[in-house]
């Protein structure tokens, strides 16, 4: 999803990928596309929430399903990682409840396909 917000105009996309293959895989990408815009980082997304906060406009949320806790993830991200009217798209296992979205979240959109339960949410401005 972020190759394809890059190829359709974002200012900048932040790759959070644990596995170094897959990782190296979306580096390669990036330099066959020449896109200087987009950036992986190799590591665990809740070892960089843990950082400097910097805030964005749209993230994508897809742990490995069953290892990470999306509510964990969404109640870290609500801590400076959003702009005002972010929106946010969670990924989660078909059947898994829906995590408890922090304050002023709003879900936008919450389907399902095949095996994967999807919710588009909106974080209300302040």
């Amino acid at each position: 999803m972020g190759l394809e917000a890059l190829s359709r105009g974002a200012a900048g996309v932040i790759f959070v990928e644990q596995d170094a293959h897959v990782a190296r895989q979306l580096e390669e990408t990036l330099r066959h596309l020449d896109c200087a815009e987009g950036e992986v980082i190799k590591g665990d997304a809740l070892d960089f929430l843990a950082g400097t906060p910097q805030p964005f406009d749209i993230i994508f949320v897809d742990p490995p399903f069953g290892l990470i806790d999306p509510e964990n993830l969404c109640t870290l991200l609500d801590n400076k990682w959003l702009n005002h009217d972010a929106h946010i798209y969670i990924e989660m296992r078909r059947g898994d409840a829906v995590p408890k979205l922090p304050p002023g979240w709003a879900v936008i959109r919450n389907k399902t396909a095949g095996q994967v339960q999807f919710m588009l949410v909106r974080r209300a401005g302040e």
